[in-house]
């Protein structure tokens, strides 16, 4: 996998500050870039979680130092141990949490903080800004409750439960991980709430090759007001803009500019809205660079079309090729032979599809013909076209 997580997301905090908080120096992030009064996110709570994989006992421990903006304490969540899995090293929990309030909150998700550790929830929602610790990473990944409420309502008095595989590489001493809960009072989270339905396009590796991928982007206030993905492994750039084509649905097309190699990378998709100031939903997403193993097509007749024979020439007549795949010109490859098999001869490399003429030939010997398309992948595609056409040259 084409991925190293801090370099993509060190590059990413100084290229794309536009789109989300800043760390600032010495001081913990927090929601901000907008009027106070429309930004309704509430941390409430942070706790270092402890993993004795030996004695299946999991600790959760309260953090009040100053640098976590609590706002007000729920009870501790609860990490029940299911399993651990000694090849994989990921632990199965469930994690249980309780609205002690007397008012109800909406979009509750648990952050994991990844400053520093190796540790990391698998099967996160999304990634966030929000309530971020001074240094280390900006984006955490997190983990909504609620998800199956309507409106996704955090109920006063009500329990609600998560199942989530977390990577514990090493497992010596006892591995340890720091998590914030958060949740929004008043009304929903200002900025989108959740992405679906990701396509991807085809993109291969030769330069310009672009393919066309598409996304949902949801928000409670339905005013999505921009969408970027983070690849500059492939695109070259700080970042690429979605356009809104119908409704939730956001597409790109996105170009491979860098002549990135057939493998997979990882790209951030981030989206904002109007009133969300500077906070944004981010989402890791895989892009696949597609090894081309396809030949050029040709347009109509396929391969060689005429040949008319002159005093000591020959001239080859065909059409035009086209590759989807390889966007840079396609090359054509004459074939000259004595025989009826062209295609064991060294060929005639021509850039363009116009008539060429063999020149050089014995009149009164017959010569067989041949033209085959090529496509500038790597190792480059042929086509594989019989098609042979016999002349005799004359005075």
């Amino acid at each position: 996998m084409k991925y190293n997580r801090n370099a993509i997301l060190m590059i990413l905090i100084s290229s794309m500050a536009v789109f989300m908080v800043s760390c600032g120096s010495g001081n913990p992030s927090t929601p901000g870039g907008g009027a106070p009064s429309k930004l309704f996110h509430r941390c409430l709570g942070v706790w270092k979680v402890e993993f004795d994989i030996e004695h299946h006992q999991i600790d959760v421990i309260k953090q009040t130092n100053q640098n976590y903006p609590v706002d007000s304490w729920l009870p501790a969540p609860q990490f029940k141990y299911i399993d651990f899995n000694f090849e994989t090293n990921i632990i199965d929990v469930n994690v249980v949490v309780e609205n002690s309030f007397e008012t109800d909150a909406h979009d509750p998700r648990m952050i994991f903080y990844t400053d520093g550790s190796n540790n990391m929830v698998q099967d996160y929602d999304h990634l966030t800004a929000l309530y971020d610790i001074p240094g280390g990473e900006v984006l955490n990944p997190f983990k909504y409750f609620c998800k199956d409420e309507p409106s996704r309502i955090f109920k006063s008095k009500s329990v609600y439960t998560e199942n989530m595989q977390i990577l514990l590489p090493d497992v010596e001493p006892i591995p340890e991980m720091l998590i914030g809960f958060e949740a929004s009072q008043g009304q929903h989270c200002v900025e989108p709430y959740a992405f679906a339905n990701f396509k991807s396009g085809f993109v291969y590796p030769q330069k310009g090759s672009s393919g066309f991928y598409e996304i949902d982007v949801y928000d409670w206030q339905n005013n999505v007001n921009n969408v970027a993905v983070y690849c500059p492994e492939i695109t070259g750039r700080s970042y690429e803009s979605f356009t809104n084509t119908i409704e939730n649905t956001w597409s790109v097309n996105l170009i491979n500019y860098n002549e990135a190699p057939a493998g997979e990378y990882q790209a951030i998709i981030m989206a904002g809205s109007d009133d969300a100031g500077l906070l944004v939903l981010a989402e890791m997403v895989t892009i696949t660079i597609h090894q081309d193993l396809v030949p050029p097509r040709w347009v109509a007749t396929e391969g060689l079309v005429n040949a008319t024979a002159g005093n000591g020439i020959v001239n080859l007549y065909w059409g035009m090729a086209t590759d989807y795949e390889s966007p840079q010109p396609i090359r054509y490859l004459v074939y000259v032979d004595q025989d009826d098999y062209p295609w064991d001869q060294e060929p005639i490399e021509r850039n363009w599809h116009d008539p060429y003429t063999v020149t050089g030939l014995t009149n009164g010997i017959t010569y067989y013909f041949g033209v085959r398309c090529r496509d500038t992948a790597d190792p480059p595609n042929i086509d594989t076209n019989t098609v042979v056409l016999a002349q005799t040259p004359k005075e």
